[in-house]
């Protein structure tokens, strides 16, 4: 858990980033639900994997259209080609 939140921190590119995220939240999932004959660990197991998985899919969405806008996955790259140009960019 620990080495997917620092190669969370550290990742330059969205796609690293996106799979950092869904690795931590999955391992997260797993942690609250070590003991399965608990109720209330696995409720709150399966709550957090439906707000995991909701928030990946937009996330992932964010990432494609982001991706669509400006052909770069690098997140440098991606916040200097916005900062060249005067107007917001319009993904439609």
């Amino acid at each position: 858990l620990c080495l997917s939140v620092m190669l969370l921190l550290i990742a330059d590119n969205i796609v690293l980033f996106f799979t950092t995220w869904c690795l931590s939240n999955s391992l997260l999932v797993l942690l609250m639900t070590h003991k399965p004959e608990w109720r209330a660990a696995r409720a709150s197991g399966l709550l957090a994997a439906k707000n995991f998985g909701l928030g990946a899919f937009f996330l992932g969405l964010a990432f494609l259209l982001i991706y669509s806008s400006t052909g770069q996955t690098s997140l440098h790259e991606i916040r200097a080609s916005t900062e060249l140009t005067s107007h917001p960019t319009i993904l439609w």
